[in-house]
């Protein structure tokens, strides 16, 4: 009889264990789970069988597919931290639940907007996302614009590329209602109500059974419209940002414009509360950015872990 090996990452659940499938987690849900596909592994055979596709939590809660039993789910959210943090003798930057060492945060910001590094194997998305010219206006959006996510890691699939393209008369209509303001900027209940303006279209979509069109490249293709009010999503702002430990407690079902106001509201909270901190990133950066991209910079680099 052969030793029983340990696996990594895995849930038990009765005579069934699961683990997230090895691909890259590249879509998210409002629910704030990401989906992926999942292995169930027989316990006497130790046989591999992918069983199912939904969202995952990393806190325990999957959904019910196929008449397999759902884990437990997360637990209500913890309270929130205070708004002043320290890490060891230096001021550390809050994202949520995450909390960066300033100066780590600062470095990060310099090496994310240093012109020295498109030169490099691996630079960063910054400035061809950010600068990107399409030869549109701040509330137009050319085929250009509807890619930009690719800039960002995110490739369209075709079917998110065309619904974006039904959607576009629409959309600039709604950009166009829109002002310059700053997200930390405005109440809470300003912010639910433009979020809830550009979102409503993709949660019409969504609503109808569609697929092909995520949250997390939609809101890419927004954000550089209005850089300092429509948030950036991906998988390491819902990190920083969603379940046990953030603000944002997890949910088994929720539109995406309740999910995103309650990311930006949160967003906000921490970017208003910490100015001088933010006046710092601002410098650390070669080139202008908004506070609120520069809180997905260190967000993103972070990958939803506290560092000094």
């Amino acid at each position: 009889m052969q030793p029983r090996r340990s696996l990594p990452h895995v849930r038990r659940h009765r005579n069934w264990v699961f683990r997230p499938g090895r691909t890259p987690i590249l879509r998210s849900a409002p629910n704030g789970h990401s989906e992926f596909t999942a292995l169930s592994v027989c316990r006497r055979s130790r046989r591999e069988v992918p069983i199912l596709e939904g969202p995952w939590s990393p806190l325990g809660s999957i959904s019910r597919h196929a008449g397999q039993a759902a884990l437990p789910a997360a637990r209500p959210p913890a309270a929130r931290l205070g708004t002043i943090r320290r890490m060891g003798h230096q001021i550390a930057v809050r994202i949520g639940h995450v909390n960066v060492g300033l100066s780590t945060a600062k470095r990060w910001v310099h090496e994310y907007t240093d012109p020295a590094s498109i030169s490099t194997s691996r630079p960063f998305a910054f400035p061809a996302y950010d600068r990107m010219a399409t030869g549109s206006g701040p509330s137009e959006l050319n085929d250009g614009d509807l890619l930009a996510s690719v800039l960002l890691n995110v490739t369209p699939k075709l079917a998110a590329f065309y619904a974006l393209q039904a959607m576009r008369p629409d959309l600039e209509n709604r950009l166009s209602q829109l002002g310059d303001e700053q997200l930390q900027t405005l109440t809470e209940a300003d912010i639910r109500s433009k979020i809830a303006l550009m979102y409503e279209p993709l949660d019409r979509h969504r609503a109808d059974r569609r697929v092909g069109l995520s949250g997390t490249t939609y809101s890419k293709v927004l954000h550089r419209k209005r850089p300092g009010l429509l948030p950036l999503h991906d998988r390491w702002v819902r990190a920083c940002y969603v379940g046990d430990a953030g603000p944002v407690p997890l949910t088994s079902s929720r539109s995406w414009s309740d999910y995103m106001s309650l990311i930006a509201i949160e967003m906000a909270e921490d970017i208003r509360s910490q100015t001088k901190a933010f006046d710092q990133l601002i410098a650390a950066a070669s080139e202008p950015l908004t506070r609120l991209r520069l809180l997905d910079v260190v967000a993103w680099r972070s990958q939803g872990k506290s560092v000094e």
